[in-house]
């Protein structure tokens, strides 16, 4: 035999090695890719899912505020009717002015102290509103100004804590508040 015809050894090796080097670079760069393809979907779907769940409560939120400008509202037109009754000799009409005024577990607004929250005894009362389905809960409290108008108030409703004011609105889910302040 002719050792020019016959193929070396080592090219052979050579070729071999090099042609299971490309298979297994090949193969473990496809895996590796596949790999980092579905972790970017992942990562993708968690991010759609996180946005979906941030503009829903958005949504929920200003859905809230509304609620409060209405609360706000019926409120407001009730102690209007209240300070326009008359008094007569047998009944002595209180007229709301200046004070704090929080909610009871009956929807009723009660006179506070302003310093202790206490319920004033035989303090004025505020009840009769009709709030609809979604009633403030417990604690909700409301500030009148000495001509009988809200300048400030905070309504619990739901999760959420709405603090109201002559400027507008502030709306917070109750955790969220306990996270941003500790």
């Amino acid at each position: 035999m002719d050792k020019n015809k016959e193929p070396n050894k080592s090219v052979i090796a050579l070729i071999m090695g090099i042609t299971i080097g490309l298979i297994i670079g090949v193969g473990s760069t496809y895996i590796f890719m596949k790999h980092q393809e579905k972790e970017k979907i992942k990562e993708y779907e968690k991010e759609k899912l996180s946005i979906t769940e941030k503009l829903s409560l958005e949504i929920n939120k200003l859905g809230i505020r509304n609620t409060v400008f209405v609360y706000v509202d019926k409120i407001q037109r009730k102690i209007e009717e209240i300070n326009s009754k008359e008094s007569t000799e047998e009944e002595k009409v209180k007229k709301i002015t200046k004070g704090m005024y929080a909610i009871d577990e009956n929807g009723v607004y009660n006179e506070v102290d302003e310093d202790t929250k206490e319920v004033v005894e035989n303090g004025i009362k505020i009840e009769g509103i009709d709030f609809g389905d979604k009633v403030p809960l417990k604690n909700s409290v409301i500030i009148i100004n000495e001509k009988g108008k809200i300048v400030e108030a905070v309504f619990y409703i739901d999760d959420f804590k709405v603090t109201y004011d002559l400027i507008g609105t502030t709306v917070t889910k109750i955790g969220e508040e306990a996270e941003n302040n500790g």
